[in-house]
């Protein structure tokens, strides 16, 4: 979170590239030195807010945003500011109305408008989430992050077809995310995709080779292809990589059992009886 850039005064420029730059305690001490000369100067103002705000000051930093808003509330910046450190110190009401004012500010602004869909999800407001997800895709149809924001909100909310096309032009736009490509193919198996999905492990397949839960995708895909085999030696390598992962084990013990070898299904069972016992234990 940096201020933009303004060309009102030169020293608020500098202190602008010093905080841009990881520069932060010249630009804090040139922000403190403006306000001391020019208390009225809201961009300084602001730029300080947000360098107490980045060192953990939450109160303080909300004071010098709110300063920064009274001296200038026509400055959409100062309220996405405001808004953000309002929802990380748990005030979604107004973090959500410092938004709204931003937007009316400067309504096609697509950081002001993702921070507004992020916080709409948060508060589990899902259909309007994934209204301005849209709105910000004809903005920037090639962001990834945005199309895989949509595509989890519309799988969230069972409506697997729609989310599909987006999972597909997210993974394409961001192909060496393997968090993103897992949640792909789980929303292909969903939608009954198997061999859609296997066509997603198998592209960039050598990007992933360390990843557990891509290998488990394997294990699951082919055992959906009823492919036995291949599924066992995916979900082993995936239990090699990951061997105290709950969910693995259990789909590792599934295709065991699906290949008839029950010596090795009753071995993976007590080793996930003991690790959900140990966890267990370590809850209470």
């Amino acid at each position: 979170m940096t201020p933009q850039p303004s060309p009102e005064r030169p020293d608020l420029r500098e202190a602008y590239f010093f905080h841009q730059t990881g520069r932060l305690s010249e630009a804090e001490a040139l922000y403190r030195s403006i306000i001391e000369h020019d208390p009225s100067n809201p961009g300084a103002v602001h730029g300080l807010g947000v360098i107490l705000a980045e060192h953990g000051h939450r109160n303080l930093a909300l004071q010098y945003f709110e300063e920064a808003i009274s001296l200038n509330p026509k400055e959409s910046v100062f309220y996405r500011s405001y808004a953000r450190l309002l929802d990380e110190s748990g005030d979604t009401a107004r973090a959500l109305s410092a938004l709204q004012t931003s937007l009316y500010i400067r309504p096609l602004d697509t950081e002001t408008l993702t921070l507004l869909a992020d916080l709409c999800r948060k508060i589990d407001d899902r259909f309007a989430a994934m209204g301005v997800y849209r709105q910000i895709l004809v903005l920037n149809p090639a962001n990834g992050s945005i199309h895989a924001a949509l595509a989890e909100c519309l799988f969230s909310g069972g409506l697997l077809d729609d989310a599909l096309p987006h999972y597909a032009a997210a993974v394409r736009l961001l192909p060496f995310n393997a968090a993103l490509k897992i949640a792909y193919v789980d929303a292909l198996l969903a939608a009954g995709h198997p061999r859609e999905a296997s066509e997603v492990l198998t592209s960039g397949e050598m990007l992933f080779a360390a990843t557990a839960g891509v290998h488990q995708r394997r294990g699951r895909v082919a055992l959906a292809l009823d492919d036995v085999e291949t599924g066992v030696a995916a979900l082993e390598r995936a239990y090699c990589l990951a061997p105290d992962d709950l969910g693995i084990l259990r789909d590792y013990a599934g295709a065991l059992h699906a290949a008839g070898d029950y010596l090795s299904e009753t071995k993976a069972l007590q080793r996930l009886y003991t690790l959900d016992s140990r966890l267990n234990k370590a809850k209470k």
